[in-house]
């Protein structure tokens, strides 16, 4: 069943994201790619939408994991045609997954206030059922972006925007708790004091990674290469791909 083998090959691909498995990622990503160019004229309308879904969502998650930011952005514009062409058939909330790795994308090519405007998407959806780990990250990568403009002030004032939302989510895991404390005692702190802070930061905060219940929390939102990228002053892309380290 040709639905049955997209679903095998997505299983297989996120498990290698969540992992960081390159090596995997990119012998089934291939694979796949293979078994959609061979058999796409057998797809139905179902089949082309997940195929679509699957396909687009394991190239991006590439990206991600590699750091190859620039080679990213060159693809956004064919995922962005694909969930124009299939938005009525899609729910919100795999289109919001999509403009979230986009963001990201964009944030690690320092296109900053791109990715503000695909966070806006997620942040000023008021959806009751949008999962709340989405709207989460989102806005935690939203305070990334301020942090990365320099602009200090819209941190603090996002942190008190935020804090309804904070407030009221369930079941907080401790990987959430640190990045936010960790903006929290940015905004409260001068700039000369900044590196400190998030070198005790990074050290709690791979603590946790340590934790595979935390494992997939933090592979979300790589806030631990974000750290030793501003600790060492180098690009995101170059903590990803292996640089020396701190």
């Amino acid at each position: 069943d040709i639905d049955i083998h997209l679903r095998g090959y997505h299983y297989v691909l996120t498990a290698a994201m969540h992992l960081k498995d390159l090596k995997n990622m990119e012998k089934y990503l291939t694979e796949f790619e293979e078994f959609r160019y061979s058999n796409y004229k057998k797809f139905n309308e179902n089949s082309r939408i997940i195929s679509f879904l699957y396909v687009h969502s394991g190239r991006l998650n590439q990206v991600v994991i590699t750091g190859n930011f620039e080679e990213g952005l060159k693809q956004i514009p064919r995922t962005l045609k694909r969930l124009k062409k299939y938005q009525d058939k899609l729910d919100d909330h795999k289109i919001l997954v999509f403009y979230f790795k986009i963001a990201w994308i964009h944030f690690g090519a320092n296109q900053i206030k791109k990715a503000i405007f695909y966070l806006n998407k997620i942040v000023n959806k008021d959806m009751l059922n949008l999962r709340e780990d989405l709207q989460y990250y989102s806005r935690l990568m939203f305070l990334m972006c301020q942090y990365e403009l320099q602009d200090f002030e819209s941190v603090e004032y996002s942190l008190k925007s935020f804090r309804s939302f904070f407030e009221r989510t369930k079941d907080h895991n401790p990987a959430q708790i640190s990045t936010l404390n960790l903006f929290k005692a940015l905004a409260k702190a001068a700039p000369f004091d900044h590196k400190d802070i998030m070198k005790d930061y990074l050290v709690e905060l791979e603590k946790l990674s340590e934790d595979p219940l935390q494992q997939l929390s933090i592979s979300y939102l790589d806030l631990i290469s974000w750290l030793k990228a501003k600790i060492t002053r180098r690009s995101l892309a170059e903590v990803l791909k292996g640089s020396e380290g701190i």
